[in-house]
């Protein structure tokens, strides 16, 4: 039993030493779950007008301290709205989202852009770049 545990001992310590290096950075980190949202343009789809589909984009604060989101604006066209972020303060590995609404007025293609400006280390603004088809039912 006591050459079983001569090698067994070295192989959990070396497995428990296999985590070490990947720390959690300390600075917020703004991370988001996509860098454009189209509606299902990229897919081959077009929204009818007259309706709103929406779709959310999710908000990751990849560090330890508190990311502060100090605004999150749409500029292009009016068909895009949006509600959120649900949450202008993120804890730590925590996330938050925001909805946009596309709501498109004629059969043609819309363009915005969101912004979010916040504390976070790694993109202090974040753009994302928004499109949808609008087609006549």
């Amino acid at each position: 039993m006591h050459s079983r545990l001569s090698w067994i001992c070295p192989i959990l310590l070396a497995l428990a030493a296999c985590g070490k290096g990947h720390d959690l950075p300390q600075q917020p980190q703004l991370i988001t779950d996509a860098d454009s949202l189209d509606f299902g343009q990229s897919l081959g789809y077009a929204t009818y007008v007259g309706t709103a589909p929406q779709e959310s984009l999710q908000i990751h604060n990849g560090g330890l301290s508190d990311l502060l989101i100090t605004s999150a604006t749409l500029s292009g066209d009016p068909e895009f709205t949006m509600t959120g972020p649900l949450s202008m303060d993120v804890t730590g590995q925590q996330n938050t989202f925001i909805r946009i609404i596309f709501a498109p007025s004629s059969a043609k293609i819309f363009n915005s852009t969101l912004t979010i400006v916040s504390n976070a280390q790694n993109a202090p603004t974040k753009t994302v770049a928004i499109s949808g088809k609008g087609v006549n039912p």
